[in-house]
């Protein structure tokens, strides 16, 4: 039934990402800075987000196959649910002083995995549960029930470490797995499946071809990979530097880094809201153009030799809106033009496309922001960004292509 936005399907898949999303912020928070004490180099991190980075690559067709092929409510459950186990047993390893940085690795390229099966199955269904007019607002709500989640949980995190510590984080997030699992358990997803659900060498190969010859034939989908790889590319180390950039460049703990990191998601909110509750059909055109370019000149400004963490919060308040703006608008106009039983695989190989060039930025700039300042780093990231955005205000024709998501 998707006679409407807020029908049971949807409330349950949006509330349970959202207690989720609540818990796996702080543990976010709680993992990065663990690495950051403990080892105190950036290539550390850089070796934590490579090797996510690396999994979501390589898994990213075969887990777009299988969830145009099996139940995507199970799917999603068994996601939710295995995670929620592995962040219990990193919250047992730190409390009783055993986790190590191999493990916290390890737990990082297997809750990878499951969020590599999770996010096409998610993506694909959202179509099946709600009305195709209601896309944007559903894809608007259920990222700002995300980002409202990672705004609490970053700020709050950051402030837990010193008060509860890493190991009440973890116990948390994992606890937050397992009660979204629960709710995703009640929710019915229609089956788009009509080739039935045999699994074999023939199955997989003919379904990738698929998946890659139907993106071919789109040239939407060629722009879309295109504005998707420059992104990954020069964004992805901000993410991972951004720890080592609050206690070098600004001489601050992990509560600052806290509040940055909320700044990036209340700058994604406001994208959220703007979209969800106003009719700005023209403006979104002028913002998905400029996006690029205005998150390329934040990131360079990120190099500017002070120490005002309100500032670079400013800076990333705004990298957060303009990005924020683009994922969900993109997001909605696939959804609209790729048949359904085609989403898990064309979402599927996107993120392994997209996603491709992530370890290679990752890797390379870790290992210059231990050679070089971090704000020095940011600002050879935010130049092509720039250029890249330059680039993508040209595309006149992409006009016709965002009104098929009004």
């Amino acid at each position: 039934m998707k006679s409407k936005l807020f029908n049971k399907n949807f409330v349950l898949l949006w509330l349970g990402q959202a207690v989720s999303q609540i818990g796996d912020g702080a543990g976010y928070v709680a993992l990065i800075w663990w690495v950051q004490s403990a080892t105190g180099s950036a290539v550390a991190l850089g070796v934590l987000a490579m090797s996510k980075s690396s999994v979501r690559v390589l898994l990213g067709p075969f887990t777009g196959v299988i969830a145009d092929r099996l139940n995507r409510k199970w799917l999603i459950f068994w996601a939710d649910l295995l995670r929620g186990f592995i962040y219990l047993a990193l919250a047992y390893s730190a409390h009783y002083g055993y986790l190590k940085f191999y493990q916290v690795v390890i737990a990082g390229v297997l809750t990878t995995a499951l969020h590599s099966l999770f996010t096409p199955a998610i993506i694909s269904s959202i179509p099946s549960i709600v009305p195709k007019e209601e896309l944007s607002r559903a894809n608007s709500f259920r990222q700002m029930t995300g980002t409202i989640s990672n705004i609490l949980s970053y700020a709050v995190g950051g402030i837990l470490i010193i008060t509860i510590g890493i190991p009440a984080l973890l116990f948390l997030d994992g606890i937050s797995y397992i009660i979204s699992a629960i709710s995703e358990a009640f929710i019915d997803i229609p089956s788009v499946n009509k080739q039935g659900r045999t699994f074999n060498k023939q199955v997989f190969v003919s379904d990738l071809k698929a998946g890659l010859a139907y993106i071919k034939d789109h040239s939407l989908l060629i722009k879309v990979i295109k504005i998707s790889i420059s992104a990954n590319l020069f964004i992805a180390p901000l993410m991972v530097l951004l720890p080592k950039f609050v206690n070098d460049n600004l001489q601050a703990g992990s509560n600052i880094y806290g509040i940055l990191l909320s700044s990036i998601m209340a700058g994604t909110l406001l994208a959220t809201v703007l979209i969800a509750f106003f009719k700005l059909k023209d403006k979104f055109y002028t913002l998905s153009r400029v996006s690029v370019l205005i998150t390329g000149i934040a990131l360079m400004a990120l190099a500017l030799p002070v120490k005002a963490w309100y500032l670079h919060g400013f800076l990333l308040f705004m990298m957060g809106f303009f990005v924020g703006i683009v994922n969900i608008y993109l997001d909605t106009i696939l959804q609209k033009i790729i048949q359904p039983n085609m989403l898990g695989k064309v979402f599927g190989l996107m993120g392994s496309l997209t996603g491709g060039l992530q370890p290679l930025s990752q890797g390379v700039f870790s290992v210059i922001a231990d050679t070089i300042n971090v704000g020095y780093v940011f600002a050879i990231c935010g130049a092509p960004m720039i250029y890249n955005g330059i680039t993508f205000y040209k595309i006149e024709e992409l006009r016709e292509d965002i009104a098929l998501a009004q």
